[in-house]
């Protein structure tokens, strides 16, 4: 089983090794088309990765991969793991996957 389909296979159960926030979606995280703006992904990832300080984390490679949309006054649950080095998290809304984030 690959990185990314283990990770979402422990999304699904929250098993061992992941580590779950949640996250409520404000009006002013909604761009102009009433979605969830793009750099707030980033930030909550950020804000669920243990330790990160943005004075001392960097990534050389960011990938966000978009699956669903995130609207107004949604639960966001947030899933970090890191796996071979790499900073991994999905978010999800009413159990599907919104987006992943790998950053390494």
């Amino acid at each position: 089983m690959g990185i990314r389909s283990a990770f979402l296979a422990g999304c699904a159960k929250t098993a061992f090794g992941l580590q779950e926030k949640q996250y409520q979606v404000k009006d002013e995280d909604i761009d102009v088309n009433g979605h969830f703006h793009n750099s707030n992904y980033l930030d909550v990832a950020f804000g669920v990765i243990p330790g990160f300080d943005e004075n001392v984390n960097n990534f050389d490679n960011v990938l966000i991969e978009f699956k669903k949309e995130i609207m107004y006054e949604d639960e966001v649950h947030v899933y970090y793991k890191n796996e071979e080095g790499q900073d991994i998290v999905a978010l999800k809304v009413n159990g599907k996957l919104n987006a992943l984030l790998f950053l390494s």
